[in-house]
């Protein structure tokens, strides 16, 4: 396999042999927008938020929104607080046990003679 050509970041200046100009992730979204790119971003962002389909997404998150905060003020509202897993564990019910088998730790054994 072939080797990169050594260069240098534009970002942070370090010396890098890999492919692309930046040195890391990091330093390759990190960067200055100028005032026509920053413009153009806003103004991109506006048409997006004027859509039906964003409209949809902003109740979602509204709504969304709200249910946490009524989680936050009332927390002794048990209905609006989340169940967590030991909620749903329960023992396994077995209840004719064929001879010569038990139940150990919530698993099915068979004795061995």
């Amino acid at each position: 396999m072939g080797q990169y050509k050594e260069k240098n970041c534009p970002t942070c200046g370090t010396t890098h042999r890999k492919q692309g100009q930046y040195c890391s992730r990091s330093c390759g979204n990190s960067r200055t927008h100028t005032h026509k790119s920053r413009k153009n971003i806003s103004e991109k962002i506006t048409q997006h938020w004027q859509t039906a389909e964003a409209n949809d997404q902003r109740e979602k998150l509204s709504a969304q929104g709200k249910l946490q905060l009524k989680k936050i003020h009332n927390k002794s509202d048990e209905d609006l607080q989340e169940m967590t897993l030991d909620d749903f564990m329960v023992d396994p019910q077995i209840d004719d046990m064929p001879q010569g088998q038990f139940r150990a730790g919530g698993d099915l054994w068979t004795e061995v003679d």
